[in-house]
């Protein structure tokens, strides 16, 4: 299979997260720290999809994997990413044109909520890594 360009890795990427990907935010514990948080995530059991989606998004964490139950022997086992934070929001705005209405809704209250609320959105550096990270997938383009 033939390297996709960034344009058509950004359409793959929004199809397959309009079906199996989920957006959230809210607050909630972070390790030692209470705060707030964006997070999109992607629960499958096609390994290498997760991988590549995990490689599309620049996201270098741990795919977790779930075994299913000893009750159910016939169900595959279950592989996990969740990116937070920044990574969240670029990849959301990433998308965020070519999702579908209830999608491009949910991304839109969350990016609104992330920009009003969070804390960290307002920190300049925070703002410069996004700013950073934006042009560097442009140049990628």
């Amino acid at each position: 299979m033939r390297e996709l360009t960034y344009d058509e890795e950004t359409l793959w990427l929004a199809g397959l997260l309009e079906g199996e990907g989920s957006f959230c935010q809210g607050s909630g514990k972070n390790g030692k720290r209470f705060g707030n948080y964006v997070r999109v995530g992607l629960t499958m059991t096609d390994y290498d999809i997760v991988e590549k989606v995990a490689a599309a998004i620049q996201w270098t964490g741990t795919i977790y994997s779930r075994k299913p139950s000893p009750a159910s022997p016939y169900k595959k086992p279950q592989y996990m990413i969740a990116v937070s934070g920044d990574k969240a929001i670029i990849t959301m705005k990433r998308i965020l044109p070519y999702m579908g209405l209830r999608r491009s809704a949910r991304i839109r209250e969350i990016l609104a909520i992330a920009e009003k609320g969070m804390p960290w959105s307002k920190n300049p550096a925070f703002l410069k890594n996004i700013a950073k990270r934006e042009n560097f997938e442009r140049k990628i383009a």
